[in-house]
C-alpha cells in the first residue's frame, strides 16, 4: 500500500500549499480519501486486490489520510510573523574598528622646511630662534580639534572611539619615527591626517531606525519552493556538475522531502542535520517565509530553519571573505532582533525559544555534529 500513501501524501501537502487558509478540514480529509479510493480502483494492477477488498481498504484508506495529514503538519516548523512599525526615533552611532594605518604614509621633514610652512600662528608661536620648542606641541589634542571641526561628529557620542583612533595613528608613527619625529608629522600633516581619520570614521557610521516589533500570527505551514534544475540526486550522491543545477532528494528530516542549495557549505550543512539526534526538522526556507527586512526594505532570507528539542534556530552559512561585509552584518542584526522579539513573545504563548547562528563555511565538516556548531556559533 505504499502507492497509496504516497497519493494521500502528495494531496494533504499540496492541498496545504494551495488553499487559501493553508490547512487541511476533517471535510477534505473526507475529499481526499475518496479521491484516492476511487483512483486507486481505476489502477489496473491494483483494481482486482481493491475489488476484493473494498471495505478493509476503505477504512484503511480513511485511517491513512487522518495519520498521513497529522504527519505533515508535524514535520512543519511555525514561523512567527511579525509586524515592524517605526517608533519614529533615529539615532546614529560609530561602530568600532581601528584604522587602516596603511593609509598614513606622511613622513618627517627637516625643521627648518617645517618652519617655513607653518601657517598655523599657534604652531608659529612654537618656534624658539631656528628651533621647534615641542614641549608644549600636543599632537592627539591637534588632531582632534581637525576632526571635531566636522559637522557629522557628536565628540560626547564616540569620544571614546575618537580617542582610540588618535592614539592609534600617534603610536604608529611614534614608532617608526620616534617622538619628536611623530609631533613633526603631525604639525606639518594634521588637516590630512585628521581628514583620513574622519573618512574611516564615516565607513562605520550607521544610522539605527527606532523599530518595535510584535509577533502577530504564527504561520503553522511551510511554503514548499518550486525548483528549476537540470539534475535530481540524492542528499547523499556524489556529483560533477554545478550544486545550482541539482535538485536533492531523499530528504528525511526535513520539512520537505528535496531541497536546493547554494554552496557545497549548505550542502554539508544539510547532512549534518540529517544525521543529527538533536534536529528534529530543518527547512530551507522560501524567500516569502519570514518577513524579516533590512537596509531600507530588502527581504532577508534565512539558509536554514532548524527545530532542535530545546529551540529553533535561524542559521546563516558564509563563506571568512564575507563575514564582515556590511549587508552581511545588516542581515544578521535584523535576524538577531527578530529572535529576540518572537523569543520573548513565545516564553508568555507557549512557543520555543529562537536563536540565531552565524557559522562560518569552513567550520562546517562532514563529522561536525548540529550541537556543537549551535554551542560555537549562538548570537542570541
Amino acid at each position: 500500500m505504499k502507492q497509496v500513501a504516497e497519493k494521500i501524501y502528495e494531496k494533504i501537502s499540496e492541498k496545504i500549499q494551495k488553499s487559501p487558509y493553508h490547512a487541511v478540514t476533517e471535510e477534505d480529509e473526507k475529499t481526499i480519501a475518496q479521491c484516492v479510493k476511487e483512483e486507486l480502483s481505476e489502477d489496473v494492477d491494483l483494481e482486482e486486490t481493491f475489488r476484493r477488498n473494498a471495505d478493509p481498504i476503505s477504512a484503511w484508506a480513511d485511517y491513512q489520510t487522518k495519520e498521513i495529514h497529522r504527519a505533515v503538519v508535524d514535520r512543519y516548523i511555525p514561523i512567527p510573523k511579525i509586524k515592524v512599525a517605526d517608533s519614529g526615533v533615529s539615532d546614529y552611532v560609530y561602530e568600532d574598528f581601528d584604522l587602516d594605518l596603511s593609509k598614513f604614509t606622511q613622513t618627517p621633514i627637516d625643521n627648518q622646511l617645517l618652519i617655513q610652512n607653518l601657517e598655523d600662528p599657534s604652531d608659529l608661536q612654537r618656534v624658539r630662534g631656528d628651533k621647534i620648542d615641542f614641549g608644549a606641541y600636543e599632537p592627539k589634542k591637534v588632531i582632534l580639534e581637525q576632526i571635531r571641526m566636522q559637522p557629522e561628529v557628536d565628540y560626547e557620542k564616540c569620544s571614546e572611539l575618537l580617542f582610540k583612533l588618535i592614539t592609534q595613528v600617534c603610536d604608529y608613527f611614534e614608532n617608526r619615527f620616534g617622538q619628536n619625529g611623530m609631533q613633526n608629522i603631525v604639525m606639518m600633516n594634521k588637516v590630512e591626517i585628521g581628514k583620513e581619520i574622519y573618512e574611516q570614521l564615516l565607513q562605520h557610521f550607521k544610522v539605527t531606525t527606532g523599530l518595535l516589533e510584535e509577533v502577530i500570527d504564527v504561520v503553522n505551514y511551510n511554503v514548499r519552493q518550486q525548483y528549476n534544475y537540470k539534475y535530481k540526486l540524492n542528499l547523499f550522491a556524489a556529483y560533477a556538475t554545478r550544486i545550482q543545477n541539482i535538485v536533492f532528494t531523499g530528504i528525511k528530516k526535513g520539512v520537505f522531502e528535496e531541497a536546493k542549495f547554494d554552496s557545497e557549505p549548505e550542502l554539508l550543512l544539510a547532512r549534518v542535520l540529517e544525521q543529527d539526534n538533536d534536529v528534529k526538522n530543518w527547512l530551507r526556507p522560501a524567500s516569502s517565509q519570514f518577513n524579516i527586512t533590512y537596509n531600507h526594505g530588502h527581504r532577508y532570507e534565512p539558509d536554514f530553519v532548524v527545530e532542535a528539542e530545546d529551540a529553533i534556530y535561524l542559521v546563516e552559512v558564509k563563506g571568512e571573505d564575507r563575514m564582515e561585509d556590511a549587508d552581511v552584518i545588516a542581515k544578521k542584526e535584523r535576524a538577531i532582533r527578530y529572535c529576540k522579539a518572537v523569543s520573548e513573545w513565545g516564553k508568555a504563548n507557549g512557543y520555543k525559544q529562537w536563536k540565531y547562528l552565524f557559522i562560518p563555511a569552513g567550520e562546517i565538516h562532514g563529522n561536525s555534529s548540529f550541537g556543537q556548531l549551535a554551542k560555537r556559533f549562538v548570537e542570541i
